[in-house]
């Protein structure tokens, strides 16, 4: 069986669209590239995290919505709409993330529980 070059474009797309999903929920929620409570600024090891960052808080400011000219604002503004909006168990895009976030949550609980009796 032979795949149309359509097809295989589309699965890039995919991947690349996964790709900057992780990266934005990971640079939400790494506690690096910030000032720590000991006054010192820890550097993440994940490719563009602080730079996700920056574009994180430009975009809770920024009122340009699909014309704003800041790298990766309005793509990522499209992404992170269909994370929160997407209600799919079966999404091709977001649901294998959602899947592991549900996962990491659920161990963290138990987790939280054992340590607190």
């Amino acid at each position: 069986m032979e795949v149309a070059e359509s097809e295989v474009r589309d699965g890039e797309k995919i991947k690349l669209i996964r790709r900057q999903l992780a990266l934005l929920i990971h640079a939400d929620r790494c506690g690096k590239n910030v000032n720590q409570s000991d006054g010192e600024v820890h550097q993440c090891s994940m490719p563009l995290c602080s730079t996700l960052k920056l574009v994180l808080n430009h975009m809770t400011i920024c009122q340009a919505g699909k014309s704003c000219t800041v790298n990766h604002c309005s793509v990522s503004r499209e992404i992170l709409a269909h994370w929160r909006n997407c209600r799919s168990r079966r999404c091709i895009m977001c649901s294998p993330l959602k899947e592991n976030a549900r996962d990491y949550y659920e161990r963290k609980r138990i987790l939280l529980r054992r340590a607190h009796g």
